[in-house]
């Protein structure tokens, strides 16, 4: 399947979660996960079912995985320990802004990178089966 997003998909940062025949530590077992978010969007089309549908998300990394582990930890102690809203908002005003940057440039990348994929997606299932492989 790397294979096929590699091909299909130029450019995207891909992943292979299976390595040397599985995962191990941590992230074991996920190899068998399946996501959620096609459970979110298949209600909306009543007439497909989950064999008919594809389901593509974009991660967009936004910060480096210690800044958002900070972020979410000091959020999480200012929600339990902090006794006004007050004082918690701006530990929740820091964890809002590290999934969602206010700069111009980050929207831009996000929406081109976004519509990239979507035409990549299009056009590999507008291709004749036997070319998909």
């Amino acid at each position: 399947m790397l294979d096929r997003t590699k091909k299909n998909f130029p450019g995207a940062y891909s992943y292979d979660l299976l390595v040397s025949g599985g995962l191990e530590g941590a992230a074991k077992g996920y190899e068998h996960t399946r996501g959620l978010t096609h459970k979110c969007y298949l209600p909306l089309f009543p007439k497909l079912s989950l064999d008919d549908t594809i389901t593509i998300t974009q991660e967009f990394g936004t910060f480096p995985m210690t800044v958002v582990g900070l972020g979410m930890m000091f959020e999480n102690m200012a929600y339990h320990y902090q006794e006004d809203s007050e004082t918690r908002k701006p530990f929740a005003d820091a964890l809002r802004w590290i999934f969602t940057p206010t700069q111009q440039s980050f929207y831009e990348m996000a929406m081109a990178r976004g519509t990239t994929v979507i035409s990549q997606a299009i056009e590999m299932f507008s291709l004749p089966v036997s070319s998909q492989k």
